[in-house]
């Protein structure tokens, strides 16, 4: 069984147990200052209302459950789930490595005409 632990997830298995909307992730109490929610000074989302909830929300693999002032959310990750996250996740280091091969490339050509030298040599021939 994989046990792994970060500040605000906590994997056990194929569950996955994530924290979020915390008094130390930078949503205060009143009494610890006042909110200090980062979407507004006034801490409140939308214009102003309430910033508390208590409720349950069930999704296909995620369970939501809010706790007045903070949300724990419930994941159960599969092996086909994370072999697919594992290969998206190769196929964009990918892309990634592609782009910077032809951002090196379009920067060797620019310094190459910047420095007055031909890119690619020019045919003598007209085609037509």
């Amino acid at each position: 069984m994989k046990i792994e632990r970060t500040k605000n997830k906590l994997q056990i298995g194929n569950l996955i147990m994530t924290a979020s909307r915390w008094p130390w992730q930078g949503y205060g109490w009143r009494s610890t200052g006042g909110p200090t929610a980062p979407l507004n000074r006034s801490g409140a989302r939308f214009g102003g209302g309430w910033r508390y909830k208590l409720g349950i929300q069930v999704g296909s693999t995620t369970v939501l459950l809010d706790l007045l002032f903070g949300i724990v959310t419930f994941q159960c990750e599969s092996a086909a789930d994370r072999a697919a996250a594992a290969r998206w996740e190769a196929e964009r280091a990918e892309r990634q490595r592609k782009f910077k091969k032809e951002q090196a490339q379009h920067e060797a050509e620019i310094a190459a005409i910047r420095a007055g030298r031909p890119v690619r040599p020019f045919a003598n021939d007209i085609p037509f």
